[in-house]
C-alpha cells in the first residue's frame, strides 16, 4: 500500500510540475483542455512509451495490483485539482464582495451600499463565454450559443453530479 501511495502521489506531483513549467512558459488559452491533456493523457503515453520500450517489469504489465491502485490515486488528485483549478485562478464574485465588505471592517457595510465596482457584463458573462469557446464546450455563430457535443457531456455530467450530490438545480447547469 506504501508503493501506491509512493506512485500515486509522485504520478501526481510529475504531472503538477510539467502542468506548472507548462504555465510559467506560455498559460494556454483553454485550461479546460490542457489540464486534463497534462493530468490523464500524458501519464498514459507516458506509460505506454514505458511499456512499449520494455523499461517496466512485466509483472507490473500483467498484475492490475501493481498500477491499478497507483493509478487511482493519481486520477483522483488531478480530478480534485482540476476542479479547484477555476475556482482559485477564475474572477469570483463571492470573493470580490467579500473585498468590498473588508474594505468596510470594522464597521460593515450597510447592504445598500455594498456596490461592486468589477461586476461587469464582461467579468461575469463575457469571459465564460470567451473560455468556454476556447475549450470547444459552446460555439458562438450569427449572434447565437451553441452547445457543441463537449458541452452536451460536460452539461450532462453537471447535472447528474448535482442529483448525485443532492445540490439544487440553481441555474439547473
Amino acid at each position: 500500500m506504501l508503493r501506491a501511495l509512493f506512485f500515486g502521489i509522485a504520478a501526481f506531483t510529475a504531472c503538477w510540475l510539467v502542468h506548472l513549467i507548462a504555465w510559467r512558459i506560455h498559460r494556454p488559452q483553454g485550461y479546460l483542455l490542457w489540464l486534463p491533456a497534462i493530468f490523464v493523457a500524458l501519464p498514459l503515453l507516458a506509460l505506454s512509451a514505458l511499456a512499449l520500450g520494455g523499461v517496466l517489469p512485466r509483472e507490473v504489465l500483467h498484475s492490475p495490483e501493481h498500477w491499478l491502485a497507483p493509478a487511482m490515486l493519481h486520477l483522483l488528485i488531478s480530478a480534485c485539482y482540476t476542479c479547484s483549478y477555476a475556482g482559485l485562478t477564475e474572477y469570483s464574485p463571492s470573493a470580490e464582495i467579500l473585498k468590498v465588505v473588508r474594505d468596510h471592517m470594522p464597521e460593515g457595510i450597510a447592504i445598500d451600499n455594498l456596490h461592486v465596482k468589477s461586476f461587469t457584463e464582461h467579468s461575469l458573462t463575457g469571459k465564460r463565454l470567451d473560455d468556454l469557446v476556447i475549450s470547444g464546450i459552446i460555439d458562438i455563430r450569427e449572434g447565437r450559443v451553441w452547445l457543441t457535443a463537449a458541452g452536451h457531456r460536460a452539461n450532462g455530467m453537471c447535472r447528474n453530479y448535482r442529483k448525485l450530490t443532492g445540490v439544487s438545480e440553481c441555474g439547473a447547469g
